[in-house]
């Protein structure tokens, strides 16, 4: 499993800040950024719960005791629901990336991944108008 150096530095990847714009985020330095994803230091409690609440994501997942972040990273929202990711595929593309984790090796062969994203793209387009 990752360990909490790793997450920090996937989300902050993920949603595309520096680690300059991170560490305001959560009012901490650049360096202190860099020393969590080298894993040369560890962000206190409440670091920790603000990185979490603000990316929706739990406290386990974050720490790298499971694999399984929470429903609401998953949707491409922060708790507080506000869209952080609103491109659909890249949406899409996530989604792909956190399945994967269910998958025996944690990975997909890289045909099959882009089988099932362009199924997946197939089908978001023909029903993104119809209401469920």
């Amino acid at each position: 499993m990752a360990n909490i150096g790793e997450r920090i530095k996937y989300l902050r990847k993920k949603y595309n800040f520096t680690q300059e714009q991170f560490g305001k985020l959560f009012g901490i330095a650049k360096s202190t950024v860099s020393m969590y994803e080298k894993n040369k230091s560890v962000p206190d409690d409440e670091i920790k719960k603000k990185i979490a609440d603000y990316f929706g994501v739990s406290l386990d997942w974050l720490m790298g005791r499971t694999d399984i972040p929470d429903f609401c990273a998953l949707q491409g929202y922060n708790k507080e629901h506000k869209i952080v990711n609103r491109d659909p595929t890249l949406q899409i593309q996530d989604f792909i990336e956190e399945i994967s984790i269910f998958f025996a090796s944690n990975k997909i062969a890289a045909e099959d991944k882009e089988k099932l994203f362009q199924t997946i793209t197939e089908l978001f387009w023909k029903y993104k108008n119809t209401k469920l």
